[in-house]
C-alpha cells in the first residue's frame, strides 16, 4: 500500500528541473525557532548551482540567549510541480556552526540522562549543521526577492547543547 501511494504521489507531482538561478549574491533576514538574524548567499561563478551561505544569528538555546554563526555549501536546483506552475528552488547544503552563549543564570547545559547538566560561564560551541530548504523568487513581476523555508538540524561537538534542530523562514534581496 505504501508503495502504491509513493507511485501515484510520484506520478502526480513529477518534478521537472530547470535552470540554474538568475541570481549571484542574495542577502536577507532569516527568522526561525531559535535563530534570528542575517543571510548572506553565493554562487560560484563556473557552477550557478552550487554556492557557499554566511549566517549570523542572536540565538536562544537552552534557555540561553547568545550568537551564532553557521557557514553552508549548498547545491540549489529549480523544480516545478506542473500542476500548481509554481517554480521553487530546493536547496540542501552542509557546513560547520560557531556559538557563544556568554554567562546568564542559570547558564548553557546539555541533557544527561534526562536532567539538565551546566557547563558554566561563557559557553564556546563548535559542530556541524545541515540546511534543507525551499525558495520562491518573485520572478513574473520582477521583483528582485525570495521568501523560503528551511530546517537546519545541527550537532555540536564542543559543548553540545539540547537542541538539534531549527526551522525558519527567509525574506532575501536578490543581487542579479
Amino acid at each position: 500500500m505504501k508503495k502504491t501511494a509513493l507511485i501515484f504521489l510520484l506520478i502526480l507531482f513529477h518534478i521537472h528541473v530547470l535552470q540554474a538561478q538568475p541570481y549571484n549574491i542574495a542577502i536577507g533576514a532569516r527568522f526561525g525557532k531559535l535563530n534570528n538574524g542575517v543571510t548572506v548567499k553565493g554562487f560560484f561563478p563556473r557552477n550557478e548551482n552550487v554556492g557557499i551561505e554566511a549566517q549570523l544569528y542572536s540565538t536562544l538555546q537552552a534557555a540561553q540567549y547568545g550568537y551564532s554563526i553557521k557557514g553552508f555549501v549548498f547545491n540549489q536546483s529549480t523544480f516545478k510541480v506542473p500542476f500548481i506552475e509554481l517554480p521553487l528552488d530546493f536547496i540542501i547544503g552542509g557546513g560547520l556552526q560557531f556559538g557563544y552563549f556568554p554567562y546568564d543564570a542559570p547558564g548553557y547545559y546539555k541533557i544527561v540522562n534526562g536532567l539538565p547538566e551546566y557547563y558554566g560561564k561563557s559557553v564556546v560551541t563548535l559542530g556541524v549543521a545541515a540546511n534543507i530548504a525551499l525558495e520562491y523568487q518573485f520572478k513574473k513581476r520582477n521583483l528582485p526577492f525570495a521568501i523560503g523555508i528551511d530546517a537546519v538540524p545541527a550537532y555540536d561537538f564542543i559543548h553540545p547543547g539540547p537542541d538539534w534542530f531549527d526551522f525558519g523562514v527567509d525574506f532575501r534581496y536578490l543581487i542579479r
